[in-house]
This record gives structure tokens, sequence and C-alpha cells, in this order.
């Protein structure tokens, strides 16, 4: 029976490696920090528990071990405090040969590194010193252990100068398997010299598992609350005080020396990183080994939940029985509700994680049972076959019946991707007016657009055949989704591709309208000859107002602060931030405190007209405005009449509430929008046309994002990253699975359709199956064996005529 998983911490002498250790437990202890004999101690792992799917049974579940809480079940782990490192401890020197036996009994390492740069490597104080020098000391890396790595890779692999990346991969990969898996611990995070030292160790090591941490800051907050002075919720950034719950709370009030030292923590660390990261090193640590909670059950009349045990992902049923029951006999495994399983059925979370092994005198599954994955939502899980068979290639049906409609010049990467899998290609520079774009999308089965193209209603009841569109951009208001959902056509976009351009874009326009390089190009270009220094600001010292901090605005402020500007952000969610900037609870105080203000939000109800007089009028005198988002956020005639006040002293517009569909002379005017002459008027005002996204780089990169989406959905079914539907993904078959075929089933999402559809797929035996509801549809696919192409036509016709059918595909 396999043991439960061990996590060995390791660190220098000073590293506050055994801090760690303490404040991964639930109590303190009182362990020394450097060792000769392991100290083994007791961590929780918080996990969703099985409680949380169940809403009447939140809060009464009942844990043998550890405890549940709001539907968060702490599961203990068993950790490892070996010797602490020493020079030469990795060539078996000093304390080595001990570290090394007492190293190998762990499955992962979480080495604590000190960022600060204020101990040297036996841990003495000192300044200036790299960590990185702590991080490399190999633990005990020899030859003999390289070449059982590289015995791992089954094909052979060439000469080191003839290696691709793939390669590469492979060599790392099977060199993590021999060895184990680490979290970088990078602890002192609150120290001055950290950050220099944090991003030198990412540069270094890129791929790392890090984690950023202070263990002392979390001993002090476990003190405050030992004490009574503070709630505090470990794992959170959250710190309650006398002064924020006032009389009654129970709280001890703070003395003015507290609170200064709570406030210094909450800007340095918990506000900055969104907690002191000692409990993530163990969610690091759990990701690392992929392990999932998995819940035993006696019967599934009463979920008490009162087992949890930690297993890997993808661990068969019968290992899981097995781990649970020991070496006994095992007729049958039933997972929740009742549903009997297969010995080999693989456990994700979410799917067969909640289980009862029966207990009889048979181990075989009678033959001919069903064998298949459980009438049920088994959640977003993203599978991958990382074996090293070939895969077998699923046929949609012959690729040159694919129909392909690439409108409003589509980057070319993307034309000949889809040529090269043999698919039929139209292309156009432009997009096209709705009547022909209707009579072009009858008989395409993908359509590729950016965003001028509008994909409404009507020209969606118009694609008879069409299966999936391809937004090459970050937006999709040009499509009605929720009606492509509703005719099984899912949509798909490139939120991250262009984020970089928009953000440069961004950057340029800041500093165009702080220097008003606008008007003095234009009064150039007339011949003027107007040197001025009046109003023209440098942007250092200046503070940028990021309203939406996803991926554009995120990137914005790494770039604006490199530039000297101080940062704040607004968002409906809290979001940790990069580097120094900080968030601010509301819309109004972030407008009140910004010389510019940048916009990056969806189009949503909430986000029409979000910027108008109101919001123009607690704005700073002299501010500036930019958007880059979406052209109904802001009320542009508010806008022109906060110019014309002198309430703001510049706006840059790359969006407008109505756009045209093609470029041209003379089409920016009033019967477009019709402010767009006073607009045009005014001073310092940078007007651009929708060029965020407009660069040779973002757009190749666009191309090839959703364009391998469009791929992956028209030849495998994949909907992962779709924005319209249920992301769901399975694994290929092997190439030697000649009878197998994929069911690609959209479906009403009612009650009673598994039940339905499953009673026909257990005809060809399930291999396995996957699910996941979005709003009103469902999508489900399904591999099934011991069918012919012959038999194909048959099961087809059955899923077709089930009443909750949207659309049904196969591939075989």
């Amino acid at each position: 029976m396999p043991r439960d998983p061990l996590i060995g911490i390791v660190g220098k002498p000073s590293s506050g490696k055994s801090t760690t250790l303490n404040n991964a437990q639930a109590k303190t202890g009182a362990f020394p920090f450097t060792t000769i004999d392991p100290n083994k101690a007791t961590g929780y792992l918080k996990v969703d528990c099985a409680c949380s799917r169940f809403p009447d049974k939140v809060g009464t579940c009942k844990p043998n071990y550890g405890w549940c809480k709001d539907g968060k079940r702490y599961v203990p782990i068993m950790l490892l405090d070996v010797a602490g490192l020493v020079p030469g401890a990795h060539e078996g020197r000093g304390l080595g040969n001990k570290f090394l036996d007492d190293l190998r009994h762990a499955d992962c390492l979480i080495h604590v590194v000190d960022v600060s740069g204020t101990t040297d490597a036996e841990g003495k104080a000192t300044r200036g010193y790299s960590p990185i020098a702590d991080i490399e000391c190999g633990y005990g890396s020899t030859a003999n252990l390289v070449a059982r790595a590289l015995k791992r890779i089954e094909q052979p692999i060439g000469p080191l100068e003839d290696w691709t990346m793939d390669d590469v991969f492979t060599v790392v990969k099977a060199f993590v398997a021999e060895k184990f898996p680490t979290v970088l611990s990078l602890n002192k995070i609150d120290h001055p010299d950290a950050d220099k030292n944090i991003s030198k160790i990412l540069r270094k090591f890129p791929n790392a598992k890090v984690v950023l941490s202070s263990a002392l800051t979390e001993v002090f907050l476990r003190k405050l609350q030992k004490q009574g002075y503070i709630k505090y919720e470990p794992g959170t950034e959250f710190v309650d005080t006398y002064e924020d719950l006032g009389a009654g709370c129970g709280l001890k009030p703070l003395d003015e020396k507290l609170k200064n030292q709570i406030e210094h923590i909450k800007d340095t660390v918990l506000y900055r990183f969104g907690s002191t990261g000692v409990m993530e090193t163990l969610q690091a640590s759990a990701e690392v080994l992929g392990l999932i909670p998995v819940f035993p059950v006696k019967n599934f009349s009463k979920l008490d939940f009162r087992e949890c045990v930690l297993l890997k992902e993808n661990t068969t049923a019968g290992s899981a029985a097995r781990k649970i029951m020991g070496d006994v006999p095992i007729s049958a495994i039933e997972t929740y509700p009742g549903i009997k399983i297969s010995e080999t059925d693989e456990i994700t979370s979410g799917h067969n994680d909640i289980l009862s092994p029966i207990n009889v005198v048979s181990t075989s599954p009678a033959q001919g049972s069903y064998v298949g994955s459980p009438s049920g939502s088994f959640g977003r899980r993203r599978l991958s076959y990382t074996g090293t068979r070939e895969q077998k290639a699923l046929k949609p049906f012959s690729t040159t019946d694919i129909k392909v409609l690439l409108l409003e010049n589509v980057h070319q990467n993307a034309v000949e991707a889809f040529k090269s899998q043999g698919y039929q290609v139209e292309f156009y520079k432009s997009s096209l007016p709705e009547d022909e774009l209707i009579e072009k999308i009858k008989d395409v089965h993908v359509v590729g657009i950016r965003s001028k193209t509008q994909l409404n209603e009507k020209v969606l009841k118009a694609a008879q055949n069409l299966i999936v569109i391809g937004c090459f951009c970050i937006g999709t208001n040009q499509v009605a989704l929720d009606f492509a959902a509703s005719k099984g056509i899912a949509v798909f976009n490139s939120p991250f591709s262009n984020s970089r351009s928009v953000a440069e874009l961004v950057i340029a326009e800041i500093i165009t309208l702080a220097r008003q390089l606008g008007d003095r190009s234009i009064e150039m270009h007339a011949g003027t000859w107007n040197k001025v220094s009046a109003r023209c600001y440098e942007i250092r010292g200046k503070t940028l107002g990021i309203v939406g901090y996803g991926h554009i605005g995120s990137q914005l402020s790494v770039l604006a602060e490199a530039m000297g500007m101080t940062v704040i952000y607004y968002d409906v969610i809290t979001i940790m931030p990069l580097g120094s900037a900080k968030q601010v609870p509301t819309l109004e105080a972030l407008l009140r405190q910004a010389d510019f203000v940048t916009l990056h939000v969806p189009q949503l109800p909430e986000t029409f007209k979000m910027i108008s007089t109101a919001q123009f009028d607690v704005m700073k005198e002299g501010s500036y405005l930019i958007n880059a988002s979406r052209g109904h956020v802001v009320d542009i005639p508010a806008l022109i009449a906060a110019k014309n006040s002198g309430k703001l002293a510049g706006a840059a517009l790359d969006v407008y509430p109505n756009e045209p569909a093609k470029n041209g002379v003379g089409l920016f005017n009033d019967s477009l929008n019709d402010w767009a002459s006073s607009l045009c008027q005014l001073s310092n005002i940078i007007l651009t046309p929708h060029i965020g996204g407009s660069t040779s780089e973002a757009q190749a990169s666009i191309s090839i994002e959703v364009g391998d989406k469009l791929s992956r959905y028209v030849n495998e079914g994949s909907t992962n990253g779709a924005v319209n539907f249920p992301e769901v993904s399975l694994r290929s078959s092997p190439s030697d699975d000649s009878d197998k075929a994929r069911v690609l089933y959209v479906h009403q999402n009612v009650p009673g359709v598994l039940k339905t559809v499953n009673e026909i797929l257990s005809h060809h035996n399930i291999e396995k199956q996957y699910t996941e509801s979005h709003g009103e549809i469902a999508y489900l696919m399904a591999d099934v064996c011991n069918v012919s192409e012959s038999g194909i036509k048959e099961l087809y016709d059955q899923l077709e005529q089930t009443p909750f059918k949207i659309t049904t595909r196969i591939l075989y």
C-alpha cells in the first residue's frame, strides 16, 4: 500500500526554514532553526471540501483528522524538517551525508531561500549576498543520478548540439521524475533588497515553482491573534482589529506602535502579495506533486465526509481503493451517487473523487459490465496525453470539406495554418456588407474575424454549417455570444497576445498628452513654429490610475512604474499587484488621486458610460483620460464638456461607440457619431482608429493563438479557452486504437440528458467521458470503443433524435 506523501523543508541556517515549518502547522511549535536529526511535523493543506458541492452539507461534515470551515478542508500532510544546508552539503560535507539520507524520504522539497541578501552561505550576517548561490547548491546531484534520468527517456536523444526545445523539456522532465520536484519559497520578501533579488531569481530560473513568503510576518500575526489583538485567517490578506470591528468584537485595542506595525505589514506584505505566502508553499507543493483530495464514504445516503486522503491526480480507482481499504479483496467500487466504476477508471478533481469501495470476495468486474464515467458534471479539468506513442489522428470528415472564411485581413499565419490542415480557405482583406456576409457564411464551418465584422443573430441564423467562430482580437462584443451558443457554435478569442501592444500604445499616449506632442506636430505640418513649455510635463512622479487590472492593465502597470510613475488601480475583484502598484477600493477614489486615468474594461451593461459627467467632476483639475478598451465606456459629449471647461487637460481615444466598417477618407463624421466634428476641433486630443493591437508582432501572435484553438476544436473537439461555451477537453487516443470514435454532443442543460445519452453510448463501451455546463447549454465529450465506421451513422442518428440535442459531431 503506498505511503502518504511527505514534503521536505530545506534551507541554510537563518533562511527561515524552521519558521516556515512551524507556521505550516496548525499551531506554532518550538523547533530549533538548525537540526541534525529531522523534525517531523504535520502541516495542513487547504482544499475544497466535498461538502461544498452540497449546500445542505456545508458546515455539517465531521473530519476524523484536520477540520472543515466554510467548505474548505484542512487536510493533514507530513512535513520533514531535514538538516540545515551548509556549504558543501550537496557533496556530503558537514551535515551533508545526514542531509541526503533524510532527503531521500521526501516526495517534494520546499527550499526556503533568504532573498534579503543579508545572510551568507553559512547563514551568517552579511550584506549584498546573492541568494542564487543557495538555489544552485545541487542537492546531491551526481553523474549516476543524471545517467538514471537519461535512461528514463524511451526515445533516443541525439547529440547535444542537435537538441530541440522538445528534447530539452524531455530531459528536464526525466530528471525531475528521477529526483524530486522542488518549490522555491522566497522568504523575507519585506526586506528592501528583496525585490531585486527576486527579479534575478525569476530571470535565472524562469520555470521554477516559486512562492513569495514572509515567515516572520506570519509568526507575528499569529502571536497577535493568540494574544487577542487581531482576527487573522492564515493564507489570506485579511487582518481585523478593534479599530475595524468596534466595541463588542472581543479584541483588545492596539497601541500606536502596534497600529503602525500592522499598517506596515499590510502595505509591504499582505496587500502587496495577497498573504504572507507560508500556507501557499504547501499549496504549491501539492500542485507540483499533482495531489487532489479524495473522499471515501461508507454509503451515499449519509455524506459525513469523515475521511479525506491525498492522492495523485489520475490515480486509478483500484489504486485509490487499496490505499483506503488496504490489501483486501474488493468486488466493486462505486462513485457518487452510487454508480459502479472500473478499477482502471481515473480519479480527477470533481470526477470519481467521492468513492465507496465494496469489500466482498471477488476483485474482477463482471464481464460486459458498464465501466464508463458517471453521469454527472466532472468539473473543469484539462487532461493531456503525455505518453510517447504517436497520437491517433481523429477525422471530423474529409478535411478538404472544411470551409474557412477569414475576414478583415487576418494575419497570413492563420491562412497558411488552415491550408496546411487541408481546409478550404477564403480570405478577404476587409469586412463584408451584411447582405454579402449572409450569403458567404451559409456553407462555411469556420469564420475568423476581427473587431469590425458584426456576427449578429440575423447573420448567424443564415450560418447552417457553422461550428466555430474565431475573434482574432481580445473583444467579442461583435458576436451574439448567447445566440451562437444556442446554435452550438463555439467562440474563441485572444485574451493575451496583443496585451503588450495596447500597453505600449497607452504609454506613448501618456507621454504625448503630457508634452502636447499631437498639437505641436499638427502645427509643424501647417508650417507653424511654436516652441512652448507651458502646461508640458514629465510623467515621472505623476500618478497613473488604471481602471481594470487584467492582462493589459497589469502590463501597463509595470511599464509605467519603470518610467517613474506611481500606479494605483481599481478592479471589481481583488487582484495581487505587480511591483509597487496599489489597489484602491472605489472608482471615485482612483479618479480623485490620478493625474492620468486609463480604462481597460470589457463592454458590459455595468461599464456603459462608466465615465460620464459625474466622474469627470471628481477627477483632478488638469488631468488626462485615455480609453483603449471599448467605445461605449466613455460618454463622449461629457468628455467634450470637461475638456472645454478646463477640467481635462487632454484625452486619448482609440475606440468609439460607432466605428467605420472599412478604411477610407471622411468616414469618421457626424453621421457616424453626432459629436465627431466637435471632438476633432479640441486641442490636445489624440484620436487613433482602434489600433491598440495593430502591430505586426501582436497580429502574428494572435493568428497563432486563435488559429490553434479553432483547429483543435474542429479536429479534436477541445473547447479550452472558449468564451461562450463550457471548457472541455479529452486527451487523444493512441494510434493503434482503430475501433474508437469521439462523440461531441452539445445539448440543452436540462435534467435527464446524460441518462439518455449514456444508454446510447454504453452499447459501444465508454472509454472516457467529460461533460460541463455553461448557462443554458452543456457540452459532452466521450470516447467510445467497439465501434466500426459503419456503425457511426447509426450512433449519430440516435443522438440526433434525442430531444435535448443542439448539435452532434462524431470524430473517428
